[in-house]
């Protein structure tokens, strides 16, 4: 691409095909931008841009819809897209991962500026548009109870379940409401701004933006900022899933007194625990001081 634009992204797949997902959502896009690269330069109005990269995104969609030695029925992926032009910072997102700008002002006065806006289905123009194209919007029901975030699901089958309303991918989903049209943002970069964090929902599950973006201010190295993060993430979904288990121990010592029943739910336990996927891309704002 042009020297003055800079891109970064990060795509976080899901379901049985998520890599394959996010892996042909990157290179698309990729492809999308280096072949229009010499028109991507000359974009400065905000409804320009939003039509390009509304345009690009659904060109990949449809990539996904017509691909034939993949099964996306059920599986896609989350994709924040940033691109640098000159000093002007574009952001398209779709889906739970997030950019975050840290900045920090003469003053010394740090803050964290999320450029991108999480797509969950408690947003209620998300929620009316995938109710309108007859979906339902509930938690997951485990044992007659509800469990987890709100999903979005058919309002006749289990399915698909997914915790976001926007992607790329996910056939079954955009057949009720879950659209691939990036939420498009900006901000003209300046001095104060000093790095852009991008992540996958795996890193605000257990992290606010203001705590990444003192975090990264803490680690002191550029080059280890990203890496020390995802260790930090990893490490606090290790302490909640320990927290979940003795919290299911001392509850059943207090309410099952059957050791072998006692085993059989602690197993049941650990087939959900999770750790989710967890990415991280910093991006150092040098050339602007």
């Amino acid at each position: 691409m042009s020297k003055d634009i800079s891109y970064f992204a990060v795509f976080d797949g899901h379901g049985f095909a998520g890599l394959e997902a996010s892996n042909l959502a990157n290179q698309s896009i990729t492809n999308y931008l280096i072949e229009n690269s010499a028109k991507l330069s000359t974009l400065t109005d905000p409804k320009d841009m939003t039509k390009f990269m509304t345009t690009m995104c659904l060109k990949v969609q449809s990539i996904f819809k017509e691909t034939k030695n993949c099964d996306y029925t059920l599986s896609g992926t989350c994709a924040v897209m940033v691109l640098i032009i000159n000093t002007m910072c574009w952001v398209a997102n779709l889906g739970d991962s997030r950019a975050v700008i840290g900045n920090t002002d003469k003053d010394g006065t740090t803050s964290a500026l999320e450029i991108s806006i999480d797509h969950k289905p408690f947003r209620k123009e998300e929620n009316e548009r995938i109710v309108k194209a007859g979906g339902k919007i509930e938690k997951s029901l485990v044992d007659d109870r509800e469990v987890g975030p709100l999903r979005v699901w058919k309002a006749d089958e289990d399915v698909p379940g997914i915790a976001i309303t926007r992607s790329l991918g996910d056939l079954i989903a955009h057949k009720i409401g879950v659209i691939a049209e990036p939420e498009v943002t900006w901000k003209e970069l300046d001095n104060d701004d000093k790095f852009i964090v991008i992540g996958s929902d795996g890193v605000w599950d257990v992290m606010s933006s203001a705590e990444a973006v003192g975090f990264i201010l803490q680690c002191g190295s550029m080059e280890e900022a990203a890496q020390k993060m995802v260790a930090e993430c990893r490490e606090r979904w290790d302490l909640l899933n320990e927290i979940k288990r003795k919290q299911t121990q001392i509850y059943l010592d207090a309410q099952e007194s059957d050791k072998k029943k006692q085993q059989e739910k602690m197993n049941q336990l650990e087939k959900n625990i999770v750790c989710d996927d967890i990415t991280v891309v910093v991006a150092f704002l040098q050339a602007l001081e």
